[in-house]
């Protein structure tokens, strides 16, 4: 831990607060830069609307002594630079950019990162995509809708060797994960987002005879983050082979 007291002061002689801050470390060096792990959208990405935010995710916490908002740019191809507001999710792995005005319709942009770190010092190698506003230059304020999901909702002997797949009525943020919890566990597997359609593949086979339930509520965002409250669904598995 890390503690200053009341001894300290500011050039003014104004005393600072004591506090105390904690830590704990691993149990190995970390030599190994960060690295992106998903961005809510895809490199070439087309019709983002014009209110829309790109969102990074990245593969370990951000330290704190490398600048964060200086580091990050928006610019459109006619190289004028948009103004952004830059947050860090509070475990620092996730990177929100927010355009202070509305981007420009039917406009080619570019967002770049350059300089940010992790705890030890290892610096994120450059990255930058670029993706393409909507024609009609409408601000997007509506939240995604479930369309389908297969197996359909209170759906019984479902093969115990199903995926799940979810359809809305808009594209979604490819970092949308609903979890699928059943025989008291999450069951593991893997997401793939494709524009308005999630897939989720499970990695080991489901349980006979056993009650699944997918968690849609607040956990679904479209590229602005407009979220809504979708019922959970549930389904039945069959007899196991």
């Amino acid at each position: 831990w890390v503690s200053w007291g009341a001894r300290l002061r500011d050039l003014a002689g104004n005393q600072i607060n004591g506090a105390y801050r904690y830590f704990t470390t691993g149990d190995s060096v970390d030599d190994l830069p960060p690295e992106v792990a998903a961005t809510n959208f895809a490199d070439g990405a087309v019709e983002i609307p014009v209110n829309g935010r790109i969102v990074i995710s990245l593969s370990e916490p951000l330290g704190g002594q490398c600048s964060l908002a200086s580091n990050v740019s928006l610019s459109s191809s006619l190289g004028e630079e948009a103004v952004v507001a830059v947050s860090l999710s509070t475990d620092r792995q996730t990177i929100t950019i927010d355009p202070v005005d509305n981007l420009q319709p039917l406009s080619d942009y570019t967002v770049s990162v350059d300089g940010v770190c992790d705890y030890a010092g290892n610096a994120l190698v450059p990255m930058s995509f670029s993706f393409t506003t909507s024609a009609d230059g409408a601000n997007d304020t509506v939240a995604p809708s479930l369309v389908s999901i297969t197996p359909a909702s209170n759906s019984t002997e479902v093969s115990v060797n199903t995926n799940i797949v979810m359809t809305f009525d808009e594209p979604v943020d490819r970092r949308s994960a609903p979890s699928v919890t059943g025989a008291g566990i999450t069951v593991p597997g893997d997401y793939s987002v494709s524009g308005d359609t999630i897939t989720f593949t499970p990695s080991v086979p489901l349980q006979g005879n056993t009650q699944y339930r997918v968690s849609l509520a607040s956990k679904v965002f479209d590229f602005v983050g407009n979220t809504r409250w979708i019922s959970d669904q549930y389904f039945t598995t069959g007899v196991a082979p």
